[in-house]
């Protein structure tokens, strides 16, 4: 089992930061072979406590950890390995290019192959220039791991369905040149999308965010787990969890007839408004 959560730091500075983790890997009901956590923005004097956040029973491995309070709040992705499992076996973590210096982009390889897990940043006027680098360079990347790929995993900050997964968030140029640098990844790749290969004719959604104070509710697929047509074959269970477990609904209005809230504001999850995306795999 893999699992895939864009987290946006694993350890926010408030209490119970480990039992938040522990219980999140109580609601999956087993111990994954591998949690993989982007955008998870970990700073220096939490990273010790970010190591084991999972237990002793998983090996963490960091692609960046903030040294200095103004780097990029999405910095970072972090594998959380199982020490018993298959995916341990030679386990490390490869260099992260050069043109990646926040590791936004990371790249954990094994005996098995390797998996990559990302975060591309939101193509907005602020980040549009880190944005246009790691679209033009990732697609790349995954080629270079072509036969050993397991899996490439994340919050993609972009969309390949413009009925299913857009919204309003998913709008302008940018994102239009996001979604086509993906769907052209997906077809010259030959990666399939597990979540949307599931449910191909209806939305499952992973990421929710309510905004009150500003009248915004939205919600959206931007997380997306590929894996090479070779290795599709191997792949049993797809799931995406939503109710009121993870996602606390709120009473709908005039304005806006479906509203959710984060699930880390309720304090119950370190996970912010994203739900997980959990694979099942033969891996051996």
């Amino acid at each position: 089992m893999i699992v895939s959560w864009n987290a946006y730091s694993i350890l926010p500075n408030s209490g119970n930061n480990r039992d938040k983790a522990m219980r999140f890997l109580q609601r999956l009901g087993k111990r994954p072979d591998a949690i993989v956590v982007t955008e998870c923005t970990v700073q220096r004097k939490n990273e010790r406590a970010a190591r084991s956040a999972f237990g002793d029973d998983y090996t963490c491995f960091f692609t960046h950890v903030q040294d200095r309070p103004k780097e990029h709040k999405g910095a970072g992705v972090a594998f959380y390995v199982r020490r018993d499992s298959v995916l341990a076996s030679n386990g490390r973590l490869l260099p992260s290019a050069p043109w990646d210096r926040w590791g936004m982009i990371g790249q954990y390889s094994c005996s098995l192959g390797v998996i990559v897990g990302a975060y591309l940043p939101t193509p907005t006027t602020k980040d549009a220039e880190l944005r246009e680098a790691l679209d033009d360079e990732w697609p790349l990347l995954l080629k270079s791991h072509r036969h050993r790929l397991i899996c490439f995993c994340g919050d993609l900050n972009a969309t390949v369905s413009r009925t299913l997964d857009a919204t309003t968030w998913f709008s302008g140029t940018r994102y239009d040149a996001s979604r086509r640098m993906l769907e052209n990844a997906v077809r010259d790749l030959r990666l399939i999308d597990v979540v949307r290969n599931k449910w191909p004719a209806t939305a499952r959604y992973t990421a929710f965010q309510s905004r009150p104070d500003k009248n915004q509710y939205w919600r959206a697929r931007p997380d997306h787990f590929l894996v090479p047509q070779g290795r599709s074959s191997l792949v049993e269970l797809v799931v995406v969890p939503y109710g009121e477990p993870w996602v606390r609904r709120l009473p709908a209005t005039e304005r806006c007839p479906e509203r959710f809230i984060s699930i880390d504001k309720e304090g119950t999850l370190c996970g912010l408004d994203h739900v997980p995306i959990i694979v099942t795999m033969r891996l051996a």
